[in-house]
């Protein structure tokens, strides 16, 4: 019995631990980040909360010719940490480019979380990679999320548990991330 019993907890380590993912938006951002998986906060039919480096990554939802709207106004349930629900660091799944849903649904399809939860995530990858995208994002919504996110959650991202994605997007360009989290295009 407890030879079953150590089998059991030694697999349900091995597959609920993910190695990183390289991450690619639509709008051009791309680094390397886990999905974050918490009891409550795993991914849905809403999407995916990201993590990187053991911080919850707030995207920035830059405007660029192929970026989507932010998700401006919308509940998509709630956020790690107490963080305010008004800014949800979920993503849709309709903001990554394919190989990266290609990726993602693999490991959710290997992750230990509801199943409810799970069969949602994978159908709204499937429609993310073969439906059209949803409303594109412009210069002047995509400074409002970034001001609104940054009111809302500066206390998060001093205390160091979010990272904003822009501040990410800065170290890019100067070439002071470590090179193991951030993937840069060339």
């Amino acid at each position: 019995m407890k030879k079953i019993a150590l089998v059991l907890v030694t697999i349900t380590q091995v597959f609920t631990t993910f190695p990183a993912e390289n991450i690619s938006f639509r709008d051009g951002t791309f680094f390397k980040a886990d999905i974050y998986n918490e009891k409550g906060f795993e991914p849905d039919k809403n999407g995916v909360i990201l993590s990187f480096g053991k911080k919850v990554y707030v995207h920035h939802y830059p405007s660029t010719r192929k970026s989507l709207a932010p998700p401006y106004f919308q509940n998509l349930g709630p956020n790690p940490y107490g963080m305010s629900t008004c800014v949800p660091s979920r993503i849709s799944f309709f903001h990554f480019e394919t190989f990266t849903l290609a990726g993602m649904k693999e490991d959710i399809h290997k992750m230990s979380i509801p199943h409810e939860k799970k069969l949602g995530a994978i159908k709204a990858i499937e429609e993310a990679m073969s439906l059209a995208s949803p409303k594109l994002n412009n210069k002047q919504i995509s400074e409002q999320w970034q001001t609104y996110a940054e009111i809302w959650l500066a206390y998060h991202f001093e205390k160091g548990n979010a990272v904003w994605g822009k501040k990410l997007e800065t170290l890019k360009k100067y070439d002071l991330v470590d090179k193991s989290k951030i993937l840069t295009k060339k």
